[in-house]
């Protein structure tokens, strides 16, 4: 597998094991809008009634999320929306 950009993990370990390191510090409103967009596609993709597209869309989602996100900064906030991540892929 391929190490994700600027990830100090080693090259054979996939993702979501392996995340992006934080590139700089988010804004209280670009984590409200990133925690939103968990909650909406975990409603809208992953609730009782679920099938394979939409479990694919919700992972591409959470994919891009992590890609954007990376590890938390030592924010509340930031840290909230990290775990929002592990838990919607664990559902």
């Amino acid at each position: 597998a391929m190490a994700l950009k600027n990830s100090t993990c080693p090259t054979d370990v996939q993702k979501p094991v392996c995340v992006q390191s934080a590139s700089r510090e988010y804004s209280q409103d670009e984590l409200e809008a990133a925690r939103r967009k968990v909650q909406s596609v975990m409603w809208e993709h992953v609730g009782l009634v679920r099938d394979k597209t939409g479990l694919d869309t919700a992972m591409r989602v959470l994919d891009e999320l992590q890609a954007e996100y990376g590890r938390p900064n030592l924010t509340r906030e930031s840290i909230e929306l990290t775990n929002m991540m592990t838990t919607a892929r664990l559902v």
